[in-house]
C-alpha cells in the first residue's frame, strides 16, 4: 500500500516538483528526446517517490498492513523501500506474534494464525521457505492464479523433488490452494481500502512520525470496526 506525503495545511495533497534541468538524449539521427528531472522539497525528507499508473509521480511511504480474515489489522508498518519482497518475513513475525499474544490471553482456538495469503509482489525463494506459519504466495497476478488452476488444475503434495516455486505453484493449482487464495483479495484489500478513508495521506513530515500517525489510523479503523460487529 502507498501512501502519499502531505504538504503544508492548505497546500496541495502533494509535493511540488520543481524542475531543475532540462537534459537531451539523442536516440536515433534526427531524433531527439527531452527528459526532465526533478528536485523533491525538503518537507518529504525520508520518504520516496513511486511511479503510480495514471496517477503520475507521487512522494510518500510504503504501507505494509496484516489483517485477519474478519479485517482486523493486527501488525502494520511504513518504510521507505518501495519494494514489498523485504517487508515479508518481518510482518509475518509481527502478526504471529500479535496471534500469539491475543490466543494467551484469551484462549480462543481462533486466535491464531492458519495459512498467511500474500500477493505476488512479496514471491521469491526466501519468503517461500521461510520458517513460520504456513502460506500461499502467488507468483503472479490474481487473475494468472486463477486461470491456471482452472486450465493447469493439480491434485495432492507437490513433487518431491520441487523447487521451492514449483511447490508454490502446484499448492495454487489445487482446488484447496485456489479457493483458498482467492480470499485473499475478499479479506486485505476491502481492509486497506477502508483504512484510506480514514487516511488517505500523511499529515506530518518523517518517517516517525508518518508510522504514529498510521498506527493512530489502524487504531480508529479497528475500534470503529469491532464496534460496528458488536451492534450489528
Amino acid at each position: 500500500m502507498f501512501i502519499p506525503t502531505s504538504s503544508a495545511p492548505g497546500e496541495p495533497s502533494k509535493p511540488q516538483m520543481q524542475p531543475e534541468l532540462l537534459q537531451l538524449q539523442r536516440s536515433s539521427p534526427g531524433q531527439t528526446r527531452w527528459w526532465r528531472t526533478s528536485r523533491w522539497p525538503l518537507s518529504a525528507i525520508r520518504s520516496h517517490g513511486s511511479c503510480r499508473p495514471r496517477r503520475g509521480f507521487l512522494q510518500g511511504y510504503s504501507a505494509q498492513v496484516a489483517v485477519t480474515a474478519d479485517q482486523i489489522i493486527v501488525a502494520l508498518h511504513v518504510g521507505q523501500n518501495p519494494n514489498d519482497i523485504s517487508s515479508f518475513v518481518p510482518m509475518m513475525n509481527a502478526a504471529q506474534a500479535a496471534a500469539t499474544r491475543l490466543h494467551d490471553r484469551t484462549g480462543n482456538p481462533d486466535h491464531v494464525i492458519g495459512t498467511v495469503l500474500a500477493d505476488a509482489g512479496y514471491a521469491s525463494d526466501a519468503n517461500l521457505t521461510a520458517p513460520g506459519p504456513d502460506r500461499l504466495i502467488a507468483l503472479g497476478k490474481s487473475r494468472t492464479v486463477a486461470e491456471s488452476s482452472r486450465a493447469r488444475p493439480a491434485s495432492g503434495p507437490p513433487p518431491p523433488d520441487a523447487t521451492a516455486r514449483q511447490a508454490m505453484d502446484h499448492r495454487l493449482r489445487t482446488p484447496e490452494g485456489a479457493a483458498l487464495y482467492r480470499r485473499r483479495g475478499a479479506t486485505v484489500e476491502p481492509g486497506i481500502g477502508n483504512l484510506k478513508k480514514v487516511i488517505d495521506r500523511f499529515s506530518r513530515r518523517g518517517l516517525p512520525a508518518a508510522a504514529s500517525v498510521l498506527h493512530l489510523a489502524a487504531t480508529a479503523f479497528n475500534i470503529l470496526k469491532i464496534h460496528r460487529a458488536a451492534t450489528a
